[in-house]
């Protein structure tokens, strides 16, 4: 039986996505490496977030909120320049989701997806 265990607050490193495919036509919506937060930007599409909704780890939040690199799932159109859009909404969920490999409690350890990582009591 396998574990599942979250873990909070896991920016993800890479800074820049390049996609020919956006993820959105027409109405739809997208998942991907933001890289451009003087408005959200990811995978190829540019899009607009005047009247976007901003979800941050459930929370409310704003554009102000989004990091470069994070990834986010962003609905809404594409116009048909295909490089430029419309958002409705921002979704930005840095919990990480993966199997719990192992558990070395004595050395403050886990494995998660076959990343070691080292807790303690403020993890």
């Amino acid at each position: 039986m396998k574990r599942r265990m979250s873990v909070v607050s896991l920016v993800a490193i890479a800074l820049v996505a390049v996609s020919t495919y956006a993820g959105i036509i027409g109405t739809g919506a997208t998942r991907g490496v933001a890289y451009r937060i003087s408005s959200v930007a990811v995978n190829g599409v540019e899009y607009e977030t005047a009247a976007a909704e901003f979800l941050i780890n459930g929370q409310v939040g704003s554009l102000a909120d989004v990091a470069p690199g994070q990834v986010i799932e962003v609905e809404g159109t594409i116009n048909a320049d295909g490089i430029t859009g419309t958002a409705t909404r921002v979704i930005v969920d840095d919990t990480l989701r993966a199997p719990l490999d192992d558990v070395d409690g004595a050395n403050g350890r886990l494995t998660v997806a076959g990343q070691q990582l080292t807790v303690n009591l403020r993890t």
